[in-house]
């Protein structure tokens, strides 16, 4: 396996990537010029204007792109000794671009006047268009004089590889191994670093390639190629490992011929990938190789960790780590800790101190990683300092916690210095130190971790270890809160409130309240509430409000529930009502960020009195075929107007009777339907099977009906309320309304999801949440009774035995979406 220098032909292919550049840095110096006034200038002669023109027409800015009208102001640039266009217009001949047939001798005409000018890479595409003799006799003198013109500006090794890397590959030219090995060569002798150019000589001189075969000379270059590896981490690494099997399989350039090292290193390439290793491998193993695994990579790295490899233990036990086989992992770490490697000791203290591959052992975890924290490996050292400032493995004891702490974040990890920094803020094994505690926050800040740039933001705002600075506590937060950190994001919410450290913006401090309050941070959520409430950055809205109160209050923030109960005196009960469902959506989005893409801003904007257009939904079920559907009263309280959404129509519906007491509405709606039938039991039994379909959470679940199953588990209600049934169907906001069915699909009660608003409120504190009620069909039934127009038209209950998704399917068809408008 190799690795292929990605050159294109630098004569073909770098025009491009020049026309490109000049094109660009002409436009941006182009972009602000009126057409017009370029156009009189470019007429009068002004080569740059000329030059612009060309640029205007053949990117079509300010004018429709043409062309030929673009070669035009080019020629017209060009020769009036314009650099730029006799560069461009010297690629578009040597090319065959924009319409110009392809023409060498006027490449090259123009080529040299911006050759000479000093155009660098105008010099290097000369020198090679005369080397090549692309067109033109060669000319070997003229090109390396423009070669060496380049060469002053690029560097000669830069010129001499690239040159080189052209011939080796053959990109754009006829593949000529004895021309790339001279300019190899001449980099080298320029002091080429690049180890690409080592390894492809060295494999060269290797097989007799444009070179004598000299394998001295390629094990010399070999050996460079690798010491540049360790710099560079280029790919070709592992293809040295190939070639160093053959010098000591072999016994090639003078090294003493020991087949196990030639095997070893067979086996490092192979483990890489390399081909010619893996074939290699066959050879020597013969039917004892699974040529069905030759490929793959861990086969060859267990080959060797066989054989007893140390390094190959090593890479297979990380190998058997990352994929989660912790096992094997611990197997092959074993036998290289034992040896004293440091990384498979840290990585056997890791795998005990998390329980994987072994039983959970906290002082054999700590035996590990003090030999391999004693040996500088700064992971093992992070840890031990967990260890010893947790009282895992060992007695809790903070000063060998700051000992390691210390340890490791002189080697610059990240973790380590977050960890010591606090150490020193909170005087914990060393004595409070606020200057030690900025200093080691901001080396971890500065490496990008979030945690350290909220606490350093912490340190400047609040004055320790530093002099108080509003600016750099504002910086800081910043940059943890871009990485989501909800401290951060909490803070810096309060500094645009404040105007600490920037302008007074509370648009801007309501945005990082809300980043912060999505992810549940309580003092976020009370502040969002306080905003809404008062209407500071943000149009009040009483409903936001006492909905970011309440999801505070749950977590017991105590001014969350005061406040909560100062806005909801502002609130009716219909609106408390909406702000229970509100704060239900708000904490789903919280619990469950990737699932759901409902921004707050699309949520129901269910607000004030002051919004007269808060609307909200719910679920209701047809009980005659002439439009007469049940409902919740709540669903419709205050209502300017309802609709009832069937299937994919909408109807505009009246409201005929209520029962507030009982949290029922009769609604009319014109059609003919299919309707629902009352069960024939008095009573429901206790432990009997129900169903519901509703209408959920329409924003955040769809406007689909969904179908949940339950039983009855208790004949009387909220605080043994004899109206209601408690049963187990999972009931969300939306669900109010819907039928409470048996498994027959006859209605044995109304679905609902929210009680009285002031009762519940006044006896809670706040209103059920996801109740779990239905309201019995007898009171439905009485309600109905009150209207003989209406009960007349009621069907007969269903007896007939049907399979469930039968029963599912018929009912659907008769529960509707109700949604209102205030």
């Amino acid at each position: 396996m190799r690795c292929k220098s990605n050159k294109l032909s630098r004569i073909f292919y770098v025009i491009l990537v020049v026309l490109l550049f000049i094109s660009a840095q002409a436009m941006a110096e182009s972009k602000q010029l009126d057409f017009d006034t370029v156009k009189i200038l470019a007429e009068q002669g002004d080569a740059e204007a000329q030059f612009n023109m060309a640029m205007m027409y053949g990117n079509g800015k300010g004018v429709p792109k043409d062309l030929k009208e673009a070669v035009h102001w080019l020629k017209k640039a060009a020769e009036r000794g314009h650099i730029k266009a006799q560069s461009c217009l010297g690629g578009l001949y040597v090319d065959g671009d924009e319409g110009l047939p392809q023409d060498y001798e006027k490449g090259v005409y123009w080529y040299t006047k911006a050759a000479e000018a000093g155009e660098t890479e105008v010099q290097w595409n000369l020198g090679a268009m005369y080397d090549l003799g692309a067109g033109i006799p060669q000319d070997s003198k003229k090109a390396m004089y423009w070669y060496n013109k380049a060469a002053k500006e690029e560097g000669e090794d830069s010129i001499f590889c690239t040159i080189g890397s052209l011939f080796y590959w053959g990109d754009g030219v006829p593949k000529n191994m004895k021309k790339a090995a001279y300019w190899f060569n001449k980099a080298i002798e320029h002091g080429c670093s690049s180890n690409s150019i080592y390894f492809e000589l060295a494999v060269m001189y290797f097989d007799g390639d444009g070179v004598p075969q000299d394998y001295n000379k390629s094990l010399s270059l070999f050996n460079k190629s690798s010491s540049l590896t360790k710099k560079q981490y280029n790919c070709d690494s592992y293809s040295s490992y190939f070639y160093y099997g053959e010098f000591f399989y072999h016994g090639y350039g003078g090294v003493p011929k020991d087949s196990e090292k030639g095997l070893y290193w067979y086996l490092k390439a192979a483990s890489f990938g390399d081909n010619l290793a893996q074939n290699k491998l066959i050879e020597i193993y013969g039917d004892e190789i699974d040529t069905s695994q030759v490929k793959n990579t861990k086969y060859w790295l267990t080959k060797g960790a066989e054989l007893g490899y140390t390094d190959f233990q090593s890479d297979l036990g990380w190998k058997n780590y990352i994929s989660e086989d912790y096992k094997n992992a611990f197997h092959w770490y074993s036998k290289v800790a034992e040896l004293g490697e440091a990384r498979a000791q840290y990585m056997i203290g890791e795998l005990y101190d998390t329980g994987k591959g072994v039983p959970q052992d906290y002082k054999k975890a700590v035996h590990w990683y003090t030999k391999a924290a004693k040996q500088g490996y700064a992971s093992a050292q992070h840890n031990l300092g967990y260890m010893y400032r947790n009282g895992e493995g060992v007695p809790q004891d903070y000063k060998k916690a700051v000992h390691w702490y210390t340890k490791a974040a002189e080697q610059g990890y990240v973790l380590a210095q977050v960890l010591l920094g606090i150490m020193y803020d909170t005087g914990k094994g060393v004595p409070q130190d606020y200057k030690k505690a900025v200093y080691w926050y901001t080396k971890a800040a500065e490496q990008g971790d979030a945690d350290a740039q909220y606490y350093l933001g912490i340190m400047y705002d609040t004055g320790k270890g530093v002099p108080q600075d509003y600016k750099k506590a504002v910086y800081w937060y910043t940059k943890a809160a871009e990485q989501g950190d909800a401290d951060a994001q909490y803070y810096l919410g309060n500094m645009y409130r404040n105007g600490e450290g920037v302008p007074q913006d509370y648009k801007k401090a309501v945005h990082w309240y809300t980043k912060a309050a999505e992810q549940g941070y309580a003092s976020a959520q009370h502040n969002l509430g306080f905003v809404y409430g008062n209407g500071i950055g943000v149009p009040q809205n009483y409903i936001r409000a006492y909905a970011w109160f309440n999801l505070a209050a749950a977590q017991g923030e105590k001014n969350a529930i005061n406040n909560r109960e100062i806005v909801s005196s502002k609130m009716t009960p219909q609106q408390i009502a909406q702000a229970q469902e509100f704060s239900v959506q708000l904490q789903y989005r919280i619990e469950q960020p990737d699932e759901s893409s409902v921004k707050e801003e699309t949520l129901p904007d269910a607000s004030d009195s002051q919004n007269p257009n808060a609307y909200s939904s719910g679920t209701g079920f047809l009980i005659s075929k002439d439009g007469y559907l049940l409902t919740c009263h709540h669903v419709v309280d205050n209502a300017r107007s309802i609709k009832v959404i069937v299937g994919d129509n909408s109807y505009p519906a009246k409201l005929v009777r209520d029962d507030k007491y009982n949290d029922l509405a009769l609604l009319k709606i014109s059609g003919r339907f299919s309707a629902l039938s009352f069960s024939p039991n008095r009573s429901a039994a206790m432990g009997q099977d129900i169903f519901t379909i509703g209408y959920p959470n329409p924003l955040l679940q769809g406007t689909s009906a969904k179908l949940t199953k339950g039983t009855i588990n208790s004949l009387t209600g909220f605080m043994d309320d004899l109206r209601l049934y408690q049963v187990s169907v999972p009931v969300q906001p939306g669900n109010s309304g819907g039928p409470l069915l048996d498994m027959n699909g006859n209605v044995a009660g109304v679905i609902v999801a929210v009680l009285d608003a002031k009762i519940a409120f006044n006896v809670t504190g706040s209103l059920p949440q996801n109740v779990n009620y239905a309201v019995k069909k007898t009171y439905a039934q009485a309600l109905l009774d009150t209207l003989p127009e209406v009960s007349a038209k009621l069907l007969p209950p269903s007896t007939k035995k049907r399979g469930f998704e039968t029963v599912a399917a018929q009912v659907k068809k008769s529960i509707v979406m109700v949604v209102t408008a205030e």
